[in-house]
């Protein structure tokens, strides 16, 4: 049982509560926080995503799959590459469109 489970059961009031107020946190981060929290904030999901699907494949299922690590490897790839050259926020040599682009 998770340490917040002993406390808080999902469907008690509590819990649907704890649930109410963290949707309303997260819907108002946008809002409250600046760029740099949404980009933290976004890492800290991203992670949480990826180390939950590890779990679940390592943990519960057994299986050791580097399929993980292709999809990761492919996004992190892609994601700079399709990105128009405005996304960059410096205005140096460093930061040059991809030359797959055309």
């Amino acid at each position: 049982m998770s340490p917040l489970g002993r406390y808080f059961h999902p469907l008690s009031p509590a819990g649907l509560w704890l649930g109410a107020a963290f949707l309303a946190v997260l819907l108002l981060l946008p809002v409250w926080g600046g760029s740099y929290v949404m980009t933290v904030a976004t890492t800290v999901f991203y992670l949480a995503l990826i180390g939950q699907s590890w779990n679940l494949m390592l943990g519960f299922a057994g299986l050791l799959s580097i399929g993980h690590a292709l999809f990761v490897g492919i996004g992190a790839y892609t994601a700079p590459t399709c990105s128009p050259p405005s996304a960059c926020r410096r205005s140096s040599e460093s930061c040059r469109p991809s030359p797959w682009r055309s």
